[in-house]
């Protein structure tokens, strides 16, 4: 992983927690801290993180309910999940529930952080090379995750944001509504693509005048018009 990587950790226990993020910081990661399940599962809704370390005993929403939540929702976002308990049987659970790797406490510190290494480098949202994009007046940083139109920031959710970026990756090309979902993580069935077309209007009211540089391919999906943007 990159010195960029942005981790939410889980955590209630305060002084353990700060063991954790102190270590992740040292190795130069973003990382940010929540308490509970609850606030992890809404911050993890309006924020795009690159990793997310979870304790399966975190309170109000336990770590197996974080897991399966954010995997209901369709984020593929990696998850570690941290537990006290030795039997298997636990570690599968977290498995089952959605985490991408299970590391049981107490541990050592060099196989956690080569446990995040290796978790996140199996599951980056972000597949290009490409960083920067600039179309027009179209500019998107993927790795810091902003997007401008004009000089003007643009105020997108995290899908938002994601929908975006997998139009400019093809830019003047009708990219169907499977592989929109598919980015979102989520099956193509028709609920979903309703969800996408939420998603697309909303992304063209933030995009004011510019809206126009989405289209609707009838029948196909939606492309970043080139004449445009």
């Amino acid at each position: 992983m990159s010195a960029h990587v942005k981790i939410l950790v889980v955590e209630d226990n305060r002084t353990f927690a700060q063991f954790v993020v102190r270590a992740l910081k040292e190795e130069g990661h973003v990382v940010e801290h929540v308490i509970d399940g609850s606030t992890a599962i809404s911050t993890a809704e309006t924020v795009e993180y690159d990793l997310m370390i979870v304790d399966r005993m975190v309170p109000v929403s336990g770590g197996l309910r974080v897991c399966k939540t954010i995997r209901q929702r369709g984020s593929r976002i990696p998850i570690l999940m941290l537990t006290t308990r030795a039997e298997a049987s636990d570690r599968v659970e977290g498995l089952d529930a959605g985490a991408d790797d299970c590391l049981g406490r107490p541990f050592h510190l060099g196989e956690f952080l080569a446990r995040v290494r290796a978790v996140g480098r199996r599951g980056r949202r972000w597949e290009s090379a490409v960083e920067v994009f600039q179309l027009g007046h179209l500019h998107i940083d993927v790795r810091d995750r902003f997007a401008m139109f004009d000089g003007r920031r643009l105020a997108l959710s995290p899908r938002e944001l994601s929908l975006l970026v997998c139009l400019a990756r093809s830019p003047g090309v009708a990219i169907p509504h499977g592989a929109l979902l598919e980015k979102l993580g989520r099956g193509a069935i028709r609920s979903d693509v309703n969800a996408i077309q939420v998603h697309i209007a909303n992304l063209r009211q933030k995009l004011g005048d510019a809206a126009t540089m989405i289209e609707t391919v009838r029948g196909v999906g939606y492309r970043l018009s080139l004449d445009r943007t």
